[in-house]
């Protein structure tokens, strides 16, 4: 009985040595963190499996991204990264080959649009390669504006002008002019409101990407955040033009001609 009450006696005391060093609550640190998305438009190769092989968080990955496709924005640590791109299969053999293995460098708080892009089968030309882009957008666009800027991804259909009107039947004003394959124009500020954009032959008529209408959003509700488009003021949207989809390839044969990608890079908070 006298080592039990010793016991209880010496049990306060430890308990309160233990609460003299605790330290407290620890949060965990903050990595800093870049934010990336990922577009596939290689129009002759099968779907595709991206990832980063470096870590494991903010590693963003995505799997069975086939020719058209994309990512949403998604967190990815700063720094040098390795990027590696695989063949989307259940057949180990096939799976682990390698398509691309590079390392790209991302910078805390930045965001961008990394581009798989050219031809891939043996022969192609120009070559497939990954295109960073980094998404700076303007830093202020009105409340009655929206921020549009055009990137050319389609291979082998040469630069392109871009055009702009309120529906697919209107009549087209000149937006940009003469963006060449591989390359983006500046964002370009317009009025809210239905639109449409359509690619053509520099300086002609002669239609290379068919008219097609911007996404128009919505205004946020019940407490949901604002979905980006034309009739969002402040939205910022790329406009990537992408070709074909090559007869006879691995990749999906629905798409007949060339067209536009649009990607909400902001929406108004």
């Amino acid at each position: 009985m006298r080592a039990l009450v010793r016991l209880l006696g010496v049990i306060p005391a430890l308990s309160l040595v233990a609460c003299e060093n605790d330290p407290g609550v620890e949060l965990a640190p903050t990595a800093p963190i870049a934010y990336v998305r990922y577009v596939h438009v290689v129009p002759d190769t099968s779907a595709m499996d991206w990832r980063p092989i470096d870590a494991v968080d903010n590693s963003p990955w995505a799997y069975g991204m086939t020719f058209r496709a994309n990512t949403p924005y998604q967190a990815m640590g700063a720094g040098a990264r390795r990027l590696r791109i695989f063949p989307t299969s259940d057949n180990i053999n096939i799976t682990s080959q390698i398509v691309m293995d590079t390392s790209i460098t991302f910078t805390a708080n930045t965001y961008y649009t990394v581009i798989h892009l050219g031809l891939a089968r043996p022969g192609g030309a120009p070559a497939d390669r990954l295109w960073v882009l980094e998404d700076q957008v303007p830093a202020t666009i009105g409340a009655n504006q929206i921020a549009v800027r055009v990137v050319n991804a389609g291979v082998n259909l040469g630069s392109v002008d871009v055009g702009t009107a309120s529906s697919t039947t209107g009549t087209f004003a000149s937006l940009v002019s003469g963006v060449a394959y591989g390359t983006a124009s500046a964002y370009q500020l317009v009025a809210t409101g239905a639109r449409a954009l359509q690619a053509t032959a520099p300086g002609a008529s002669t239609v290379v990407a068919p008219a097609s209408a911007l996404p128009v959003g919505s205004a946020a509700i019940n407490g949901l955040t604002a979905i980006g488009g034309t009739d969002i003021g402040g939205t910022a949207i790329t406009a990537l033009v992408v070709p074909r989809s090559v007869a006879g390839s691995l990749a999906p044969q629905g798409f007949s001609t060339p067209g536009i990608l649009y990607l909400v890079d902001r929406v108004p908070r």
